[in-house]
């Protein structure tokens, strides 16, 4: 046999026993003295004993002069001319691409650019870094400056520092995109976030625990800010109308540092945020001037005070009588005046979770923060049909707490002193809505329904050992047919029955409601059935922002309402169930000009707990306790700055697609919204 038969013996064995492998680890390359071929086949890692394994067995030949090439270096060690080879079949299919759409090269490249990066979701970088290639790497010699106010931005976003941000400038100055210095950054951040009115928050021994601003001053900022975002062409005429929402919520299991400590008491794993959200400017003419799209964002609350303490009642009350009451008394009365003008001020109170109302409003020990009923009237058919009047207010109940002095007021029964346990502590009537909250505690209250019909207990007895077997059954079950993780232990020391798993299964997806149905006796399917549904869209309703007929969601609240307390005698109401079925129609009429309470949600200062951790963690000096909460403070507040966020671009959610035939929820939910 010749060599060119040898050869080609070896091409046809290749082609046949490897060409369908795939990988790229070993690259063989047949080649002669004369010329050499360009077909190239990929292996794998098992390939290469595969082939020894034939090669000694006589399937196939290896002649000398076929060699196993080494594996390829990765391409930022190439030399330049080495990685323009290796990436020339993507700069074809780029040019062709610019071909057939008839545009340039740069263009298509950088188009190509935007995607890539925007394929994290991170679309408000993508857009900036398609920027900075169009203006600054395809037109030659051009300088691209970038202003202040973007560099800041970019800081934010990236969650970048000093050193790395140094790094960014000097790369991006070879390509002619100019940034600013840093310390032209560092002066225009202290300037927007008030650096120089920071204070330091003291506890009630007088030692430091936090830092702050005052609360006039950064609304009085955020409205400047919010004016100067707008276009140049508006025009309004003052006074204006300021409508924010603010709230506050504690978080714990944070990072506790050896650093220096201006206090001995500091040390706590807890922390306090209070802020506000903007919502709306109008002028005089109650004209619309400015209102906020997305008000459930992480990028809307701006921080008033961050403390390191325990959420109780003892810590509350001295912020709120020290830093916030006498500030929302001044505002409220006088409003702020502007270099412009005067503008009016309009503050809501509904940002926090069912244990912050109960310490703001005083009513701790009572079933439910919005009217007065008792926990047996909380069951009463006859005044279900009648309705529960939203009845409880902080001017009532502080009158009441000071019609008798204290020792007196502890000895009355919870229902004489109306559930209250200690004096209101907000001076503003609070709107414990929660809407965030109530899925997740209106979800729990549905599945302990589940684990009673599913055991066959008759008595409401969630913490009793047949009840935990029932959920550890169920729980299980659910897993394995539908993969959504109910009442399971997590990481976290909490449990999986997250808001998102929540909505999922108000929503029936993957079949959830299905699966329920066939763990409980038959009689009860069309019971839980009617549950489900109902209580799903009088959800939905209540998280929305569109027009609702209150009329009709008040009759679907009431039908539900006195539709469990009928079937199910045994189960106890729930003081979030009853907050949604009894009061939901007159908060969403009353509070919200007959729309959704979306805008009233408690979403966005939870996620900024979040935020305080990561950046706690991460992104914030070390070396004393003032200086962490310095930082952390500085961040939340670029990252809310109205004229920062100009910068950031929002996606909009895809609109769902549902089948031809609408479910019963679908149909229900468009008769009760406009």
């Amino acid at each position: 046999m010749d060599s060119q038969q040898l050869d080609d013996k070896y091409y046809s064995c290749i082609r046949y026993k490897f060409v369908e492998l795939k990988g790229d680890r070993e690259i063989f390359r047949k080649r002669n003295d004369l010329n050499t071929w360009d077909d190239m086949i990929f292996f794998d890692n098992s390939t290469l004993a595969e082939k020894r394994r034939l090669s000694s067995e006589g399937d196939i030949c290896t002649p000398n002069h076929v060699h196993a090439k080494a594996i390829r270096k990765p391409l930022l060690e190439l030399t330049i001319k080495g990685q323009r080879v290796r990436l020339e079949p993507l700069l074809a299919l780029i040019k062709s691409l610019a071909a057939s759409e008839n545009v340039d090269s740069k263009t298509m490249a950088a188009m190509a650019l935007k995607f890539v990066s925007s394929s994290s979701g991170d679309y408000s970088t993508s857009s900036f870094c398609l920027e900075i290639v169009s203006k600054g790497t395809f037109q030659g010699n051009i300088k691209t400056h970038i202003s202040i106010a973007k560099s800041t931005f970019l800081l934010g976003q990236l969650e970048i520092g000093k050193r790395k941000y140094i790094e960014l400038r000097r790369l991006c100055k070879s390509d002619n995109v100019l940034f600013p210095k840093y310390e032209l950054i560092s002066q225009y951040r202290a300037d927007i976030t008030l650096e120089k009115e920071f204070i330091f928050i003291r506890n009630v021994s007088d030692a430091p625990m936090g830092v702050g601003i005052s609360y006039i001053s950064i609304i009085k900022q955020t409205i400047s800010r919010l004016l100067e975002s707008l276009p140049t062409d508006s025009e309004f005429e003052f006074p204006l109308t300021f409508s924010a929402t603010d709230g506050l919520d504690g978080s714990g299991s944070h990072q506790v540092y050896n650093q220096i400590q201006e206090s001995p008491d500091i040390g706590s794993k807890n922390f306090i945020l209070f802020a506000f959200k903007p919502l709306a400017i109008h002028d005089s003419a109650n004209k619309l001037i400015w209102e906020n799209e997305r008000p459930n964002s992480q990028f809307q609350i701006r921080p008033v005070t961050l403390l390191a303490a325990k959420e109780n009642s003892e810590n509350v009350r001295h912020l709120m009588d020290t830093y916030i009451n006498p500030y929302v008394a001044d505002m409220e009365e006088n409003g702020i005046l502007l270099s412009q003008g005067l503008v009016r001020i309009k503050l809501l109170r509904t940002m926090f979770d069912g244990k912050m109302a109960g310490i703001l409003s005083g009513a701790g020990g009572a079933h439910c923060q919005l009217c007065t009923a008792t926990f047996k009237q909380l069951h009463d058919v006859e005044l279900i049909r009648d309705g529960f009047p939203i009845n409880r207010s902080i001017t009532s109940a502080k009158e009441l707490f000071q019609s008798v002095n204290e020792v007196e007021f502890l000895s009355l029964s919870s229902n004489d002193r109306l559930g209250l346990t200690h004096q209101p502590i907000s001076d503003i009537d609070i709107i414990c809505s929660s809407p965030l909250h109530s899925y997740l505690c209106i979800f729990r209250w549905f599945m302990t329904l589940v684990y009673h019909l599913q055991s066959g207990a008759r008595k409401w007895s969630p913490s009793s050992l047949g009840i935990k077997n029932s959920m550890k059954f169920v729980s299980g079950l659910l897993m394995e047919k539908t993969g959504m993780k109910i009442d399971q232990p997590s990481s976290d020391g909490g449990t999986t029955s997250t808001g998102n798993v929540a909505r999922n299964c108000f929503l029936d997806k993957n079949q959830f409601l299905y699966w329920v149905c066939s763990l409980i006796p038959t009689e009860y399917h069309e019971n839980i059935k009617v549950i489900h549904t109902n209580l799903s869209v009088c959800l939905r309703i209540y998280n929305c922002d569109r027009e609702i007929n209150t009329e009709r969601l008040d009759i679907l609240c009431k039908d539900t309402y006195e539709y469990i307390v009928i079937r199910f005698p045994w189960a106890n109401i729930s003081p979030t169930l009853h907050k949604l079925l009894a009061h939901s129609s007159e908060l969403i009429r009353t509070c919200n000009n007959s729309h959704g309470l979306k805008v009233f949600s408690e979403e966005a200062v939870e996620v900024s707990n979040k935020l305080v951790r990561r950046y706690r963690e991460h992104l914030a000096r070390k070396m004393s306790f003032s200086l962490n909460t310095r930082d952390i403070f500085i961040r939340l507040m670029c990252n809310s700055d109205p004229v920062l966020n100009m910068y950031r671009k929002f996606t909009k959610a895809c609109k769902k697609t549902h089948s031809s035939e609408p479910s019963d929820q679908e149909i229900l939910f468009s008769q009760l919204t406009c």
